[in-house]
């Protein structure tokens, strides 16, 4: 007769094995994971140290978002509150956020600008493989099946080349740009780390809520803390993650869930408390965006720009992980975490086809950050349950096809575009801006240094974005979002640059020179591709002074006092100079 307690032990120690292995992928998975989070800071590093390039304080994603943080965080440096760098004109100052005030801390402790948003990157990376680990160990069980989950939850990324190529030119370039990196949790990892940082404390909220309604707890000051700042980050993922304790605690006093968490009295002060004080950020947001000038121009350059994100291409983005995710729809819900897991994902495609469809609000997709998570745990748990009498081999080619189509195709493409930018001529480009030469960097510090007060007029990208965290003035035009009528002023400029024939329609029917005097701007940054022997020609004795800086120049120009100039350009443009 076979030994049983032999054949037992045996079973016993290769499933040991197993479980170590898993373990070990796991922990493998969340290194690449972080890893790929430094990935593009280290391309930076290594050019700078070896190849003599000159930072430009851009670390990944659209450069002017970058060059806007910036210039955030050094207003937060000298005042807390932020203003608008964006305007020559007076600006309120109401914008408080906690990773801003935190860069001006470490800037005012002696990092520089760029170290100190930069610095934020690991940290973030660190909120999100951990949330994403703690999350998927939440619902999971089995170790195979939670390997897959955290590959993809981490990995996720849309076929964007294979969407592309059957969408229309123009919807296709809105989900290129605007969407297809969204449900991408590790995406604002590059470039955006605020955002990745709530994306993170997202999934870390719901992991405390869950231990603490699976023990009977009715406060957890750790809950509070992270659905605040989730909140105060970024609002869309704040207001998904209140969504989805509320939706939980209602849930759960229905009897079909009650089983699910410990019956005791007053547990519903544990999501009530958390949904009271997570509250807070979102109304503040809301009072900017109804009150402060400021957000009310950005939330309507901004309408003009994400206004084009249809609901259905919204729904493209996450379709991958959504149709396999519905397979659970008529399983038995295991847990508080399962519970949890079906909501987060409902709530937050729901906020964004809601603000999208209904043209609520501007960048609808946002509210995808960090959908990956919930949708690849129920995805990993409907599908697994539909293979269940499958062979073994049969489930891991499974696992192993969604992993490559859905995780490593997408994750190896983004990072390759971001890196093939950094290592290429060093050339700054409109999309990244890594690097700078050191012409540009000297015509930035005359400008900083010279006695002369005023504000500065610059192309829309590249030498005009970095002006206010460079220099420490204000601009006429710079980001799409914080430049009043950024459109209008877009054009203005360029005409300028582009040294247009006098009294274009897009200087106000007025020679240059006399349109710059009225914007209030002292100084024209000229960049290399522009043209100063044409573009002195329609400045019409306008011009103070010139200082060359290699191919870079900085013009001065005269104060102008033509109240009627003035008056046309504040009627086209928006207020441009202070009172």
């Amino acid at each position: 007769m076979p030994d049983t307690k032999s054949q037992t032990s045996d079973c016993q120690s290769n499933s040991g094995r197993d479980n170590k292995l898993m373990s070990a992928l796991e922990w493998a998975l969340l290194a690449v994971a972080f890893g790929s989070s430094l990935l593009i800071l280290g391309a930076i590093v290594w050019r700078v140290a070896f190849d003599g390039l000159t930072w430009s304080g851009s670390i990944g994603g659209l450069g002017d978002d970058t060059m806007q943080y910036l210039s955030w965080a050094r207003d937060s440096s000298q005042h807390v509150l932020v203003g608008n760098d964006y305007t020559l004109a007076d600006a309120p100052r109401h914008y408080l956020h906690p990773g801003l005030v935190g860069s001006g801390v470490l800037h005012r402790l002696g990092l520089s600008i760029p170290l100190s948003y930069a610095v934020w990157v690991p940290i973030a990376a660190g909120a999100v493989c951990w949330g994403t680990f703690g999350y998927v160990r939440e619902n999971i069980s089995k170790p195979a099946q939670r390997v897959v989950a955290l590959a993809l939850a981490l990995f996720y990324a849309v076929p964007t080349s294979l969407i592309l190529a059957l969408l229309p030119a123009d919807h296709g370039l809105i989900f290129d740009l605007f969407i297809a990196r969204e449900p991408q949790t590790i995406a604002p990892l590059w470039g955006y780390p605020y955002s990745a940082l709530a994306v993170g404390l997202t999934a870390l909220s719901l992991v405390t809520y869950i231990r603490a309604r699976k023990l009977g707890k009715t406060f957890s000051p750790a809950l509070v803390a992270q659905v605040i700042f989730t909140g105060w980050l970024q609002p869309w993922q704040g207001a998904t993650v209140i969504a989805t304790l509320v939706g939980s605690e209602l849930l759960l006093r229905n009897r079909r869930f009650s089983q699910l968490a410990p019956a005791a009295s007053k547990t519903w002060f544990l999501a009530a408390s958390a949904t009271l004080a997570g509250a807070i950020p979102l109304v503040y947001y809301a009072l900017l965006g109804r009150l402060d000038s400021t957000f009310i121009e950005s939330e309507r350059n901004l309408m003009m720009l994400t206004g084009a994100e249809r609901w259905w291409l919204i729904l493209l983005a996450v379709l991958p992980l959504l149709v396999p995710a519905l397979l659970v729809a008529r399983m038995k819900v295991p847990s508080v975490a399962g519970l949890t897991a079906r909501i987060w994902p409902a709530m937050a495609i729901c906020q964004a086809l809601m603000l999208g469809g209904f043209n609520i609000a501007s960048s609808p997709s946002h509210a995808l950050r960090g959908v990956a998570i919930p949708l690849a745990v129920l995805a990993v748990t409907g599908t697994s349950n539909l293979l269940r009498g499958y062979h073994h081999l049969t489930r891991v080619a499974a696992a192993g096809l969604a992993i490559s189509m859905f995780a490593v195709v997408g994750t190896v493409s983004a990072e390759r575009k971001e890196l093939t930018t950094v290592f290429g001529s060093g050339v700054p480009s409109v999309l990244a801006n890594y690097f700078i030469d050191q012409d540009e960097l000297d015509a930035y510090q005359w400008i900083a240094d010279s006695p002369v007060k005023g504000g500065v007029l610059g192309d829309r990208t590249g030498l005009g974005a970095m002006v206010p965290w460079r220099t420490g003035r204000k601009v006429w035009v710079g980001h799409v979002s914080w430049t009043p009528k950024s459109l209008s002023r877009y054009l203005a400029s360029d005409a300028v640059l582009a040294a247009a024939p006098c009294c274009s329609k897009e200087l106000v029917l007025m020679p240059a020179g006399r349109f710059i005097q009225a914007t209030g701007a002292r100084f024209v940054m000229v960049p290399c591709w522009a043209k100063l022997d044409m573009i002195m020609k329609q400045l019409d004795g306008a011009v103070d002074s010139i200082h060359r800086f290699g191919c870079q120049k900085v013009i001065q120009i005269r104060r102008g006092n033509s109240a009627a100039d003035r008056a046309a350009v504040d009627h086209f443009y928006g207020p441009s100079q202070a009172n």
